[in-house]
């Protein structure tokens, strides 16, 4: 747009007007009042306190947060739930070279890959290591160093609102906040935000960067072409499968109630131990931790979408399940064996330079054809391990994420959002 080579935006940094670093509230507030480029850039985000503590390698320093929403007043306008999980599968839809070269530094994720042919008389191998690998512990204090790692975001990347409207202001927005919880202070929200969940550490003060619109004109302009617009947000629901026994065949069919009567778009699924505990080793957590989506034995999906089948049988195999999640979703950035055991019982190998992340990145993914649910079925189907790994046995949480429409209706200066 023209107006950001003038003078008719103003570049501002906005200190939060509440912010609890830690505990079990742990959460920044945000206050805008005038009119705003929605181009809101989240700055300074990540933990400090433990210099021996370590971010999750899939999420780096976006892992503290929970939750993220605007807000007017009580009234959600656009929000973003299990932000660290959505962030976990997103930034395997960047490309190699953006997240080795630029999220690396901005978001201190640990993606981004390249590989080296190592010799052998025996056989061929192939490693693959991280590029451009950098240092990701938490500094002990929150200091203002420029050695210090935080993250830099743009919030338009995940609230698909901040996208379609033209301008966010207080004149229609009369009470509009930005609001921010953070993982906490659990053994399980530890888990989610570094590799060590003894060490302590708490959330760094963020910062927002906005543009301005100082010029009355422009903002005269881009409140009158404020109408009804549209957007897709993403939505979560959860579904239990109970454990397996070795050696029997698993078949399980689930309602999933959160998407009935929205309009649904693209589906994910995301399969993780129900038991916390499992993605822990004592202290330390395993690979990816939580945000792992693991392959299991004969694992077998299909969904069925207002009484129709999506598919015309189950749908198997970890690569065709990655096939269709591509073509649905787009590429995604994985190393050798991230979606897929090659042993038979389960068994980690040093395929990809880390074997507690091999088959910890299996998705299964899909699109409904912006269908308004009624009712929504998965059914879930895979074999007890009869040897390796216990944990495969295990009970399993399903996180089902959609994409669904959402809707700001304008009348007579007021508003409504709905689906």
């Amino acid at each position: 747009m023209s107006y950001y080579s003038s003078q008719d935006i103003k570049n501002e940094l906005l200190e939060p007007v509440i912010h609890n670093g830690s505990g079990g509230g742990a959460r920044s507030e945000f206050r805008f009042n005038g009119s705003f480029v929605p181009n809101i850039k989240l700055l300074n985000n990540g933990r400090f306190g433990n210099a021996g503590a370590t971010m999750i390698d899939l999420v780096g320093q976006l892992c503290n947060i929970k939750h993220i929403s605007l807000m007017d007043g009580q009234t959600i306008l656009t929000q973003v739930r299990n932000f660290n999980d959505v962030m976990g599968f997103k930034n395997l839809l960047n490309s190699n070279h953006k997240n080795s070269d630029v999220d690396r530094f901005t978001s201190r994720n640990q993606i981004g890959y390249q590989s080296r042919y190592f010799n052998n008389k025996a056989q061929y191998q192939r490693k693959t290591m991280l590029k451009n690998n950098i240092s990701n512990s938490f500094l002990a204090t929150d200091n203002d160093d420029s050695t210090n790692p935080r993250a830099y975001y743009s919030l338009a990347e995940c609230m698909k609102m901040l996208q379609k409207v033209p301008v966010l202001s207080s004149k229609v927005f009369s009470q509009l906040r930005l609001v921010i919880e953070y993982e906490d202070d659990s053994v399980n929200g530890r888990a989610k935000c570094q590799t060590q969940t003894n060490l302590s550490t708490q959330n760094c003060r963020p910062l927002i960067a906005v543009d301005r619109i100082v010029d009355p004109v422009v903002e005269r302009n881009l409140l009158s072409s404020l109408s009804n617009f549209s957007w897709m947000e993403e939505e979560h629901d959860r579904i239990v499968i109970e454990a397996v026994t070795a050696g029997v065949t698993q078949n399980k069919k689930r309602k999933v109630l959160g998407f009935n009567d929205k309009v649904v778009d693209k589906i994910r699924i995301r399969s993780g131990f129900n038991n916390k505990a499992s993605n822990l080793n004592g202290n330390d957590v395993v690979g990816y931790g939580s945000y792992r989506s693991l392959s299991g034995q004969n694992v077998k999906f299909q969904l069925t979408a207002n009484g129709r089948p999506v598919f015309s049988r189950l749908q198997e195999g970890a690569n065709r399940r990655l096939a269709h999640l591509v073509d649905t979703h787009g590429d995604l950035n994985l190393s050798d064996g991230a979606n897929m055991h090659f042993d038979a019982n389960q068994v980690t190998l040093s395929l990809s330079g880390d074997e507690t992340k091999n088959g910890c990145l299996d998705y299964f993914g899909s699109s409904l054809g912006m269908q308004r649910i009624n009712e929504l079925q998965i059914e879930y189907q895979r074999d007890g391990l009869a040897g390796g790994d216990s944990k495969y046995r295990d009970e399993l949480e399903l996180l089902v994420t959609c994409e669904v429409q959402k809707n700001l209706t304008l009348n007579n200066g007021k508003y409504l959002v709905g689906y």
